[in-house]
């Protein structure tokens, strides 16, 4: 008796198994009817042949499926996932048709849609032990990876660099989220798009929705995006210091500048940080690095002609300024700098004859080295005149102040009316 029970029980339990794949089975067959095909005019009165959905019927495989996903009596969970990748697929097929035809689509529910097929397609190559829907299920995610970076263009194109970032994302990391992807279907599956490229779309659109910490796990092969080289850099730094870390974004910062990977500005920036912090110290320090790692670069002699120049040391403040005119000779700010340290040096002397009292020989003596600093000056903003001339605050009261002194009454007059511009 107890044998016969035994029996009756493991019936019921098979029985049951049936039933659910039967419904699995049912949902497969109600899919391929929900597509045929109708004869139809183009615009040219051609007839002409095309695929139409009967979505009732797909709405109604994906109800008769979704049970079977959560009864512990199914057994070919292979083909359940296989029914569950065609249906998503169909679903994802019909926005990325809108795409394709310009009209508009829906963006969150094509994103959706990917990530279901795909999910789906790898759920296939875990439960196909037999081998039998494997192969299109492998082919599938191949194929479909490239549709995470159409997500996120249409989601940045929607201005929405949260979604964006997690698209670009999940194309990176791709062989982390399927890992049963063989490596040769991987690799073939980024066709030829440059994964550091990508990583630079996912650090910018992660900087853009303020999530700078999910920066870091690309910073590397960012990095390696050559063509914007020098633009990743100065994201990497913004995002640094955005987040209050002072300390690293100089650290970054230096060692970008000392390689000339992040632009010119990254140096003039570091160097207006210590300026304002009145660092001398660092200035100098990095002006050196500047000086021995980039003797091409301008800025690291000019800024310790600033540091001479703000301690009053007007002839060593010259000399650096005239290195970095070496480099650059029309350097507007080393050309200003340079002309108002001689002037500096002229102001000086005048001043110190104040409190004398010379006879008219001793004063005329006393000038001659005034007006020889004023004419020192004047070369620097004439050239500032030469390749500014439509700014002439710039330049116009520095150069009547050296006529004025210098005694010039023909030059003065022909400076005069730009002083009133």
């Amino acid at each position: 008796m107890k044998k016969l029970l035994l029996m009756a029980v493991l019936a019921t339990v098979a029985g049951t198994s049936m039933a659910q794949d039967k419904a699995i089975k049912k949902a497969q067959s109600l899919f391929n009817e929900s597509a045929t095909t109708e004869e139809y005019k183009d615009a040219n009165g051609e007839k002409k042949m095309r695929s139409v959905v009967d979505w009732d019927k797909v709405r109604e495989a994906q109800e008769t499926l979704t049970p079977a996903l959560t009864n512990e009596k199914t057994k070919d969970f292979a083909l359940y996932w296989k029914v569950q990748a065609d249906i998503d697929q169909r679903y994802m097929t019909a926005e990325l048709n809108k795409a394709a035809s310009q009209e508009p689509l829906d963006t969150l529910k094509f994103y959706e849609y990917v990530t279901r097929t795909v999910d789906a397609n790898h759920k296939v190559m875990e439960n196909d032990k037999k081998g039998v829907y494997k192969q299109l299920a492998q082919i599938n995610l191949e194929k479909f990876r490239v549709y995470y970076l159409y997500c996120g263009q249409f989601f940045s194109n929607n201005n929405d660099p949260a979604r964006s970032f997690e698209a670009f994302s999940r194309w990176l990391d791709y062989g982390k989220n399927y890992p049963l992807l063989p490596a040769e279907n991987l690799k073939d599956s980024q066709g030829d798009t440059d994964p550091n490229m990508i990583a630079y779309y996912a650090a910018l659109t992660a900087y853009q929705s303020k999530q700078y910490e999910k920066m870091n796990p690309y910073r590397d092969m960012a990095m390696a995006y050559e063509k914007d080289a020098a633009t990743v850099r100065q994201l990497y730094l913004a995002s640094t210091l955005e987040q209050g870390d002072t300390t690293e974004w100089l650290r970054m910062g230096e060692q970008f500048a000392l390689e000339g990977s992040a632009g010119d500005g990254i140096v003039q920036n570091i160097l207006a940080h210590y300026f304002e912090h009145k660092d001398n110290d660092k200035v100098l320090a990095f002006a050196d690095k500047i000086i021995a790692q980039r003797p091409a670069d301008k800025l690291g002699p000019y800024a310790k002609g600033l540091v001479a120049m703000n301690a009053e040391k007007y002839e060593d403040a010259i000399v650096w300024f005239d290195k970095a005119l070496e480099i650059d000779p029309d350097y507007f700010d080393a050309l200003y700098q340079a002309g108002a340290c001689y002037l500096n040096i002229a102001y000086t002397l005048n001043d110190a004859l104040a409190t004398k009292k010379m006879t008219k020989a001793e004063n005329d003596k006393a000038l001659i080295p005034i007006k020889d600093n004023c004419r020192k000056a004047e070369p620097y903003f004439v050239r500032i005149r030469e390749i500014r001339p439509d700014e002439p605050m710039r330049w116009a009261p520095r150069l009547r102040q050296i006529y004025y002194i210098i005694d010039d009454k023909e030059k003065l007059k022909e400076i005069e009316p730009f002083c009133e511009l």
